[in-house]
């Protein structure tokens, strides 16, 4: 009652190819087009878990807040991470099998932005620590400006390019923006 999966439009496959889904091809996953993942009395006890475990959200270098370690405050975030349907929905777009973070801080974390008239992104540039992440937007975006999910669209090889790039910065010619 709590899921809603949809599937995407599209993925992007690691060369930046936009692939029509579902597809029986096999290749790295980018990322995909956005889709629905819960229904709106999922979002509803999402959004009542991220209020009640409020006094756990830390303001961090990068971020404006963020609630970390959600599976070991909550048994509906823990069931959630490991549902049957939500990783095989997520290993099929993978086109491999995917299993949640072996540490549980994270396996599910909750970025918190002020909503309003705040110039501040959610988030800063970043790379994940992870292979794979599901984003989930659990604002009302009704009337919102911003929003957007950028992605960098630039294979940079390995950890020479990475430092590189935080020497010199995002190349904004290679920046993808994302409304939801």
């Amino acid at each position: 009652m709590h899921l809603d999966l949809h599937q995407p439009d599209y993925v992007n496959d690691l060369d930046f190819n936009v692939i029509e889904y579902p597809t029986d091809d096999s290749f790295d996953v980018a990322y995909s087009a956005a889709h629905k993942v819960f229904s709106d009395e999922g979002v509803r006890v999402l959004r009542e878990l991220v209020s009640t475990h409020s006094d756990y959200v830390k303001r961090t270098e990068r971020q404006q807040g963020t609630l970390r370690g959600l599976p070991y405050l909550s048994k509906f975030i823990r069931d959630m991470v490991y549902d049957e349907s939500f990783l095989a929905h997520y290993s099929k777009m993978a086109g491999k099998p995917l299993c949640p973070a072996t540490f549980g801080m994270h396996s599910a974390q909750v970025n918190v932005g002020k909503t309003g008239h705040s110039n501040t992104a959610v988030d800063k540039w970043h790379f994940d620590s992870v292979d794979y992440v599901v984003v989930v937007i659990l604002s009302d975006l009704t009337g919102m400006v911003g929003g957007e999910l950028e992605v960098l669209r630039l294979n940079l090889g390995g950890k020479e390019a990475t430092q590189k790039l935080q020497e010199i910065g995002i190349p904004l010619e290679h920046v993808e923006a994302h409304s939801y």
